[in-house]
């Protein structure tokens, strides 16, 4: 018997608000019943708290130190690395944007995903069902679990939390590490759209999101104070920015109880979170959108479950596209 877990930290995510404790209790879902023909567990996520993906022009003027001080520092950094971490090759080509906290990991986020690692792996697999071996050098010794992740640092960052919840033990063998696979843009599956190479899939992006597109338009001219945020945008990136540029860093401002910028209510941030959803469930419910999006990932995935290699344990950090487009692919997006 096989297991195909598809799980997501219920807390928090990048369009909602964080609670006091919400880095206590990962709360997934009901415990596995019956484990005794239980060969492998397939665990995918969605990356934790972040910090906004790109700035706004107030965020560079006034809020650069109070987002640099919600990431991982230089030390909780190469803490998490301890138990797992990409080629050495790799570590300076990690995906990134401009400032050095855009787009990060939160300590809220590294939490969230430690409290995950902790129920699904520790208290689960471990204690619970005793699946995986608590011995975190002979789960690397005997290849009891494998896992890949985007190459995007709070992705990393995310899975190596997940580790480090599941093996807390600080005193055990500080050399046993496990390799995080990550993939070249093009090659990567857990991308909805990988390196843009698929023409029919571009056709069908635009399709979806024209519309919203449109909307958003309206939208911004009807409101000036979010005209001025998207301006201020283009002006300091010299790019266009769209509904995602502005609604991010705002949703985030609410998730983490900032102030918002002059005239943004709340209500503002909750309509352009709507539009968003309302593009991207467009886009990810067509028929011929959700093969291509998830297909390959749901391909890889099904592959996994009948490979000869003794893997117990596989685990995907990925993103919210990565999981809508799995859902999709399974004709299960929206139910539920």
């Amino acid at each position: 018997t096989m297991a195909l877990t598809a799980a997501c930290v219920a807390s928090p995510l990048a369009s909602r608000r964080a609670s006091a404790d919400d880095a206590s209790h990962s709360r997934v879902a009901t415990p596995p019943g019956d484990v005794a023909a239980l060969e492998r567990v397939q665990l995918m996520f969605r990356h934790g708290d972040r910090t906004p993906i790109t700035a706004t022009a107030e965020d560079c003027d006034g809020a650069n130190a109070t987002w640099s001080s919600l990431t991982l520092d230089a030390e909780r950094s190469r803490a998490l690395a301890r138990r797992g971490d990409v080629r050495e090759s790799w570590r300076d080509k990690l995906y990134h944007r401009g400032l050095a906290w855009e787009g990060q990991l939160t300590t809220r986020g590294a939490a969230q995903m430690h409290a995950l690692g902790r129920e699904i792996i520790r208290e689960w697999l471990i204690e619970r069902c005793g699946f995986l071996s608590g011995d975190f050098a002979a789960v690397v010794r005997d290849g009891e679990v494998k896992v890949r992740s985007t190459a995007v640092k709070r992705c990393v960052q995310s899975a190596q939390s997940a580790l480090a919840g599941g093996w807390d033990d600080e005193s055990d063998d500080a050399s046993a590490q496990l390799e995080i696979e990550v993939r070249e843009k093009e090659q990567e599956s857990m991308f909805p759209k990988p390196g843009s190479a698929c023409e029919r899939l571009s056709v069908l992006f635009k399709e979806a999101y024209e519309p919203a597109e449109h909307a958003s338009r309206e939208a911004f001219a009807n409101a000036p104070h979010l005209a001025r945020i998207r301006d201020g945008m283009e002006a300091q990136r010299n790019v266009r920015a769209g509904l995602t540029m502005v609604w991010d860093p705002l949703q985030c401002r609410v998730n983490h109880g900032m102030a918002l910028p002059e005239g943004v209510r709340e209500s503002d941030v909750a309509e352009l979170l709507t539009m968003m959803e309302h593009r991207h469930f467009t886009f990810f419910s067509d028929a011929d959108a959700a093969s291509l999006v998830g297909g390959r990932l749901l391909r890889e995935i099904c592959e996994e479950m009948v490979a000869p290699e003794k893997y117990k344990l596989c685990i995907y950090s990925g993103h919210d596209s990565s999981l809508i487009a799995l859902f999709a692919a399974l004709g299960v997006l929206g139910e539920g």
